[in-house]
């Protein structure tokens, strides 16, 4: 207890945890002002209290930096690559994805996704966390710790299944006969899907939190468009949906 203490009182710790916090939640590279702000909340919150997680996590989510100022002055820095497992949680999440008996029946998401919850292989997680790749961002001393989970074998693998995954949904044109999968709710987007631009727009807002290009969202309409409705809405909002997650605009968190 005494050497917890040491460590925990140290003042190298508070600029460490709330570096790496910041790179798990907001950003690889956050600027040294950042960090500083927030270590300066892990140090005090305010009343006194060191340590104060709640505290920091705040101080991380509202920063200037966070709520786009870090964007808007380090366009082609600022932000950090999506883990796999967390696309396929947020996919769940905004489908209101269900399975039989309120469980979610997928005991192998490293087979695909290369994470699985309690399966991280070191103390470390999945990946070091000062792992740059080889080549541009290495070169210009940056870091991006997810790209060691990520190659040209692991993205084929996310792909595939993501395609598999967006294939199975519940809606009032097609239910799902196997009640033991874990599928995606679409019965509130069927009318959404009538009307692409509207339905994209929903999307960016849910998956991309409104940060969608234009080149982009132009692309995902006139391929909406393309599938007719006849063929069922669910099915134009699975393969819009699917374009989206494995497209490299969404992959990168900004």
């Amino acid at each position: 207890r005494q050497a917890l203490d040491v460590l925990f009182n140290h003042p190298n710790v508070g600029p460490f945890v709330s570096q790496q916090l910041i790179r798990k939640l907001v950003t690889a590279n956050p600027s040294p002002a950042y960090v500083q702000r927030v270590a300066t909340v892990f140090n005090n919150n305010g009343s006194g209290v060191r340590g104060d997680l709640f505290a920091v996590t705040r101080a991380i989510l509202t920063d200037i930096e966070a709520r786009g100022g870090g964007l808007a002055s380090n366009p082609s820095t600022f932000g950090k690559l999506r883990e796999p497992v967390l696309r396929l949680t947020q996919m769940w999440r905004a489908f209101d994805a269900s399975g039989a008996g309120g469980r979610f029946n997928y005991d192998n998401p490293q087979g695909a996704f290369i994470q699985a919850p309690l399966r991280a292989p070191s103390v470390f997680n999945f990946f070091r966390p000062d792992f740059a790749p080889t080549g541009a961002i290495a070169n210009a001393g940056l870091v991006s710790p997810e790209f060691q989970v990520t190659d040209e074998a692991s993205i084929s693998t996310m792909i595939n299944e993501l395609n598999y995954l967006v294939g199975r949904y519940r809606s009032t044109a097609n239910p799902q006969p196997n009640p033991s999968n874990v599928v995606f709710d679409f019965r509130s987007w069927e009318t959404l899907a009538q009307n692409p631009p509207a339905m994209v727009d929903q999307l960016n807002l849910l998956l991309m939190s409104g940060q969608m290009p234009s080149a982009m969202r132009t692309e995902l309409i006139n391929y909406a468009n393309q599938i007719p409705l006849s063929e069922g809405a669910a099915v134009r909002v699975s393969e819009v949906l699917y374009l989206l997650m494995t497209s490299p605009q969404y992959a990168v968190q900004r």
